[in-house]
């Protein structure tokens, strides 16, 4: 006996005398004639053709133009080192005959000439006598592109110097001896290249031999007063976006403007620290490891990112992005953390640059010594 079983997709039968079973299912429906040739069918080799007709040439034709044109951006960075003494800068000697400024008129055209430096690893000075330029004068020169820079001696800084010296006066400030203006606004790469390594480097060695102390009086407060306008502005400029810094703190924009100090000072004092050992030759080294480890974890959450990035919680831009979330959008608060974390940073800048300064001026003082000692030796 056998059976026939239908089905709207199928005819199955079966029988005790069959050997196997059999289907027959029921035929897909045609595509369009247009839809029924892949792209390697025969039918449309001519379509293939005219394809790589167009797309080959128009292949060759862009690489052809990113070689014209890619260079030109290119190039336009791979010579700029040798173009740094096109920066000038003033020195304002207001100290007249005193040693400190006859130190630095000496030290600075010696700079300008390319002494003791690499080849154009130099800005240009230019000496203007003190009486002629007032403070204001010389920030207006700055602002108004005269020159990148300018370096200002106190007016007495040498006798200032001298007096506290002769009665031991604790409370000399040595930062106030020297002031130096930029404008990083003007260009931030070339000041953060250039103009602050540069001028930095050399008062480092200039007040070295001239005094250890105020080197790094200035090293440490100079820019810490520096920072207090910068960030200041820093801040203001989320204002005309109609930026909430309320939520739910009041004076919620002043807390911010605070960190932005805080986090300036962390990551400006670490470079001025590292300028000292690394020289501003290799400096730029350490500012792209700064920058790149930084702001790898201050976008994603690290919980989102492999462990390594942990580092992060230690960063400074990590705690000032997750305050200023805090400041702005009332998450919750982790604001002390933070600020520990940031003046952490600083206080750690604060100890290596004497210390770095320390250990160059022995490695300098050592190795003058040995050179002094080859002459000596050969009479």
């Amino acid at each position: 006996m056998s059976s026939v079983t239908q089905t709207d997709e199928a005819l199955v039968s079966t029988g005790p005398d069959m050997q196997e079973d059999w289907t027959y299912k029921a035929e897909m429906p045609m595509l369009p004639e247009k839809y029924q040739n892949g792209f390697w069918s025969p039918v449309i080799a001519k379509h293939r053709k005219e394809y790589a007709k167009t797309m080959i040439p128009m292949l060759g034709l862009v690489i052809v133009v990113m070689w014209l044109i890619l260079p030109t951006y290119w190039g336009s960075f791979g010579e700029a080192t040798e173009y740094i003494p096109n920066l000038k800068g003033y020195l304002v000697n207001r100290d007249g005959d005193g040693a400190l400024g006859q130190t630095m008129i000496q030290s600075l055209m010696n700079n300008t000439a390319g002494l003791g430096v690499a080849p154009h690893a130099h800005l240009t000075w230019i000496v203007v006598d003190g009486s002629t330029l007032t403070d204001e004068q010389v920030i207006r020169q700055v602002l108004d592109e005269k020159v990148w820079t300018a370096v200002v001696v106190s007016t007495g800084a040498t006798q200032t110097l001298i007096n506290a010296r002769d009665i031991g006066d604790a409370t000399y400030n040595a930062s106030l001896a020297i002031t130096h203006w930029y404008n990083q606004a003007r260009n931030d790469n070339v000041a953060n290249a250039y103009i602050v390594p540069y001028t930095a480097a050399l008062l480092e060695r200039t007040l070295t031999t001239f005094n250890a102390q105020a080197y790094i009086g200035l090293r440490i407060i100079a820019p810490l007063i520096i920072y207090i306008p910068v960030s200041f502005n820093y801040a203001m400029i989320s204002l005309p976006f109609h930026v909430t810094f309320g939520a739910n703190y009041a004076g919620g924009f002043f807390i911010f403007w605070l960190f932005v100090y805080m986090c300036m000072a962390a990551l400006g004092l670490s470079i001025e620290a590292m300028i000292t050992i690394l020289t501003p030759r290799y400096a730029p080294l350490f500012l792209v490891f700064l920058i790149v480890y930084n702001v790898s974890t201050s976008t994603l959450p690290i919980i989102l990112q492999p462990r390594f990035y942990r580092f992060g919680y230690g960063f400074p831009i990590y705690n000032l992005t997750t305050a200023t979330r805090t400041i702005i959008f009332n998450t919750h608060s982790h604001l002390g953390k933070n600020a520990g974390i940031i003046l952490a940073w600083a206080a750690l800048s604060c100890i290596t640059i004497p210390l770095f300064t320390w250990w160059t001026r022995r490695a300098e003082v050592g190795a003058h010594e040995r050179q002094a000692e080859v002459p000596a030796k050969m009479a």
